[in-house]
């Protein structure tokens, strides 16, 4: 399959709530997506790479187009739904799981912002403290992601699992996870949830589990401290990271304008056949937000809650909540 075929795509996502006795009827969703949004997901799904020293974008580049180059060999498409391929069958298990987490990475984010109004999703080992440090999961080969709401100050702790098949384990092990954090900033997380993405006949699907009380009462209790202004700067890092700071050609054309002062960057995508030689993934931003994140000014949040676009947006662009634009 190629990502830049403009189709629709679904999901069926299993939401469960409690374990035992207090278990929830479980409610299965389906979950109705662009190819676009898709790729938007997987653009803005922060990853430890962009602890990476350097202001290299061609490398970030590369890294996104690999990532986007996996997904797509991991998957195919039967009518609007997405199954898993053949073509990774020779991969070693190492191999896989790297592709099964970006996959979950990134439907986990698109889950968490549209089955439950978490809008800034990131990885808790992308935000930076005051002291400049980076925080740390309690834990290890952990991949604890810090979820909030533009308009509410609480915060939401999602753990990701990208797995082949549908597994008990990692869920429970998740739930521990998300469990022990007590306090986030000063308060108690709204939400705590696991996603796992897996396969079932060949079909790829989404659990998500919220734990119960027997997880909360066994958690380590953990809290963790930081400015609202890092954690957005954290979710944004990763497509800013992918603009030059020179040479951005400003974006005039009418019939793709979504901002007065947008800029857009060409990010090359491996190529999909003869027919497919010089595929292109867009990539456009504020040129005041992209500021904003790279000067570690503090009118961040205003800056977001004040961009609008020029006009209404058509099937072959998408612009996500976040205001960034994708083509």
């Amino acid at each position: 399959m190629l990502l830049t075929e403009k189709r629709d795509y679904k999901l069926y996502v299993d939401i469960r709530q409690g374990e035992g006795e207090e278990e929830s009827p479980r409610n299965l969703t389906e979950l109705s997506f662009s190819n676009l949004e898709l790729l938007h997901e997987i653009v803005m799904s922060s990853l430890p790479q962009q602890r990476l020293p350097g202001d290299d974008c061609q490398k970030r580049r590369y890294e996104l187009a690999y990532r986007i180059y996996l997904l797509e060999m991991a998957l195919e498409v039967q009518k609007d739904t997405l199954k898993k391929s053949g073509r990774i069958a020779h991969l070693d298990s190492s191999e896989k799981s790297l592709i099964h987490y970006y996959l979950g990475t990134a439907l986990t984010k698109m889950i968490a912002r549209r089955l439950f109004q978490t809008d800034y999703l990131t990885h808790l080992s992308a935000i930076r403290q005051a002291d400049g440090r980076y925080l740390n999961s309690p834990g290890s080969n952990r991949n604890d992601m810090i979820g909030a709401k533009l308009t509410e100050n609480g915060y939401r702790v999602w753990s990701v699992k990208g797995r082949s098949q549908n597994s008990r384990n990692a869920m429970k092990i998740g739930c521990r996870e998300v469990c022990d954090f007590q306090a986030i900033s000063g308060g108690k997380p709204e939400i705590q949830a696991v996603c796992m993405t897996y396969y079932d006949g060949g079909y790829l699907n989404a659990a998500v589990q919220i734990p119960g009380k027997s997880y909360l009462e066994k958690s380590r209790q953990v809290s963790v401290d930081f400015e609202r202004k890092s954690h957005l700067r954290a979710y944004y890092q990763c497509v800013c990271q992918l603009f030059s700071k020179e040479g951005e050609r400003q974006n005039y054309r009418r019939d793709k304008k979504f901002y007065e002062d947008g800029i857009v960057t060409e990010i090359p995508l491996f190529s999909g056949g003869e027919a497919e030689k010089n595929r292109v993934l867009r990539v456009g931003i504020s040129r005041k937000l992209l500021s904003c994140v790279r000067d570690g000014e503090n009118g961040l949040e205003d800056c977001i809650q004040q961009l609008c676009w020029q006009e209404t947006l058509d099937r072959e662009q998408y612009m996500g909540g976040d205001g960034i634009y994708i083509c």
